[in-house]
């Protein structure tokens, strides 16, 4: 393996490896949510809402790989805290949990909606 300067790796001036060049875009509510007419709070509960705002943001990306995350209040939600939802924010973590629970996907709603995204593009692209 080559000697590569430490604060190199993971930069633009790293030796290249196997995915040099293949162009990955993530998708998330902010760049999702101004192409469709939904809101923030429906893209977080609506399969059908998230699955298109996905599929536009993808019509317009040159990509190799495409990828969507969720919000980072999901995963707190799935352990037990309650989420805040509003049209034009991010969801945001209103009570803490008042004990941890080990995230179960079927248990989370929008979790399963998450899922149901994933076949969705897995199956259409």
């Amino acid at each position: 393996m080559e000697n590569i300067e430490p604060s190199l790796l993971g930069t633009a001036c790293a030796p290249s490896h196997k995915f040099a060049g293949v162009q990955t875009f993530p998708i998330n509510a902010l760049p999702a949510v101004q192409l469709v007419s939904e809101d923030i709070a429906e893209l977080s509960h609506s399969f059908e809402a998230k699955w298109k705002a996905v599929s536009r943001y993808y019509e317009r990306v040159n990509s190799d790989v495409l990828f969507f995350f969720s919000d980072i209040a999901i995963q707190a939600e799935a352990m037990g805290a309650r989420a805040l939802f509003a049209p034009d924010n991010m969801p945001a973590i209103k009570a803490t949990a008042p004990a941890i629970l080990t995230p179960r996907a079927v248990d989370v709603p929008r979790m399963q909606i998450n899922a149901q995204v994933v076949r969705a593009m897995a199956h259409d692209r």
